[in-house]
């Protein structure tokens, strides 16, 4: 058939496959209880290398289910499509479309589109995405095809972001800890020694994070890093991937000494100190077993 000898050769040495549209460049920015996701434009242009089409029709969201974390497999929860033709919902793009295209610091992308995720739990993983689909092509017979849901796709843990208020006088956000109190085989545990964890939330941009024991023996010290948004405990490596943003005002810790042993039982304090400034702030937690 007429194109099919795509170098001019006279041989069909190369077979085209109908293609998906490109895979929508996507972000996403981390907040107490939501995740919101933002992507570009760039599969709009996008054209099928066997029907010649600009064949794209819209953009499916993707999300995980609470807990689904070794394996996750996101489900479709929104669809928007063009609305100017007799494929799909023709919903269009107003819901989900910026007013002015968005870009971030050290990000030169422009985002044209954004949706918000509510009702996330803090410091659980959720597996988000954004695919492209197109129409497919009656002429050439070629179904419906979508973007791969894990190419972009990212493991996210919503919560606080960075506290910009952070202060010792007691104005402002103040750092806290969750769950608290801890009881031992949380349901976002692990099963074995290093796997199991709390979160320090509402912390600053750099902190000094050091427990102790009511008697004021230091258990554990470390720092945080809002940029350092990957966590750094064996709950990662075991039940999670290197793709994965956790939000810039928490910080999980495994419950581990310095010696990495784990705590016993009963009441700690903690000091949070802000390494910008040296601003402390104080706090308490309780593990039950």
């Amino acid at each position: 058939d007429p194109g099919e000898d795509v170098n001019g050769n006279g041989t069909l040495d190369r077979y085209l496959f109908p293609t998906p549209p490109e895979v929508p460049k996507m972000r996403v920015e981390l907040d107490q209880g939501q995740a919101t996701l933002y992507w570009d434009k760039s599969a709009e242009a996008s054209v099928d290398q066997v029907s010649g089409e600009r064949d794209f029709e819209g953009y499916k969201i993707y999300r995980s289910e609470l807990g689904d974390d070794v394996n996750p497999q996101p489900k479709v929860i929104r669809e928007y499509d063009l609305a100017d033709n007799n494929f799909g919902f023709n919903t269009g793009f107003e819901a989900i479309k910026l007013d002015e295209p968005k870009t971030f610091e050290d990000d030169p992308t422009e985002y044209t589109y954004a949706y918000t995720l509510d009702g996330l739990l803090s410091g659980w993983q959720y597996l988000v995405s954004v695919t492209a689909f197109d129409r497919g092509s009656a002429g050439f017979n070629i179904e419906s095809l979508e973007s791969n849901v894990n190419t972009n796709g990212v493991r996210v843990f919503p919560g606080t972001p960075v506290n910009q208020s952070f202060s010792s006088n007691g104005v402002g956000a103040k750092v806290g800890v969750y769950p608290n109190p801890y009881r031992v085989s949380a349901a976002w545990d692990g099963q074995s020694d290093g796997t199991r964890k709390i979160y320090f939330t509402n912390l600053p941009a750099r902190a000094e994070i050091t427990i102790f024991t009511l008697s004021g023996d230091v258990v554990a010290q470390f720092n945080h890093q809002s940029q350092q948004t990957q966590g750094d405990i064996e709950w990662y490596s075991q039940f999670s991937d290197s793709n994965r943003q956790q939000a810039g005002g928490e910080r999980g810790w495994d419950l581990q000494s310095a010696s990495n042993q784990n705590i016993t039982s009963g009441l700690y304090l903690f000091t949070v100190k802000n390494l910008n400034d040296n601003h402390i702030q104080r706090g308490k937690f309780v593990v039950l077993k």
